[in-house]
């Protein structure tokens, strides 16, 4: 099946019906003016659909739902505490990626403090270069992967994950995430940053590449010979230069396989 969003505001949908995966909901064929389309996803069997209604996040499902992969979650797991920033279909389960927008764990940063936990930097008046006439504004805030559906695979089993949130996907089975191996600074520069996710305001020694989920093939498996490197430009993992000398890798899954691919991502020294 099929899913497309056009630009006179409908979302059609085409292909095998059998679970009723091409059923787009009615409020969406029009799309009413207090509604803007976040993203569109699909599953084996199922899709989902993410939308804002007059500022609230809202999430829709419709299709297979064996596994209660069709369920969305409430208005209050997407809004307020938890800001929804991302969401993603494997074949059978949907991970939902939220931050909490009232915890910011800047002065613990400015504090030198390491941060253990996953977190997300956001930037305000991003000026993507150094001396910009208005200085950016970052903030740190926690970050939490939901995931439900089918879990036959233990692809709902979210591992212990820290560092900075750079890039995720979900494939058939198994989902995979790309972070920072640890986020601290002594000395924070607003004028170093990349919106949204790369987050170039602070140090790093590195980046990781975490997968979980069916693993019949190595799909999980980030391959030990090479890594994937946080560029330090004057020493101690902070990064001056261009944002894009820093950019975050990005990931894609397939049913039994992930690619990842990024600027710094290096066989490792033999």
């Amino acid at each position: 099946d099929s899913l497309y969003y056009l630009l006179n505001k409908k979302v059609i949908a085409w292909g095998n019906n059998t679970h009723g995966q091409c059923e787009v909901p009615s409020r969406f064929n029009p799309i009413a003016d207090s509604l803007t389309v976040l993203k569109i996803d699909a599953g084996a069997n199922h899709s989902v659909l993410t939308y804002d209604s007059s500022g609230i996040k809202k999430m829709a499902a419709w299709g297979d739902n064996t596994h209660g992969q069709s369920e969305v979650p409430s208005l209050s797991e997407l809004n307020g505490e938890h800001t929804l920033l991302e969401t993603y279909c494997g074949y059978n389960h949907n991970v939902a990626i939220t931050y909490n927008q009232e915890i910011d764990y800047i002065s613990n940063l400015e504090a030198g403090e390491l941060i253990d936990t996953l977190v997300i930097s956001l930037i305000t008046n991003s000026n993507y270069y150094y001396g910009g006439p208005t200085p950016s504004i970052i903030s740190i805030h926690p970050v939490s992967i939901n995931a439900w559906g089918d879990n036959s695979f233990g692809q709902l089993n979210i591992p212990s994950l820290f560092g900075a949130f750079e890039d995720f996907d979900a494939g058939g089975y198994h989902n995979t995430i790309a972070t920072t191996e640890n986020i601290f600074s002594n000395s924070l520069d607003p004028y170093y940053y990349q919106n949204p996710y790369s987050n170039l305001g602070f140090n790093s020694t590195g980046r990781n590449i975490t997968g979980w989920g069916r693993n019949d093939f190595g799909q999980t498996n980030f391959p030990i010979e090479y890594i994937v490197e946080w560029m330090s430009g004057n020493g101690g993992g902070y990064y001056y230069g261009p944002p894009s000398a820093n950019s975050a890798p990005s990931i894609s899954s397939g049913e039994n396989h992930t690619i990842i691919n990024g600027s710094h991502v290096y066989r490792s020294p033999s």
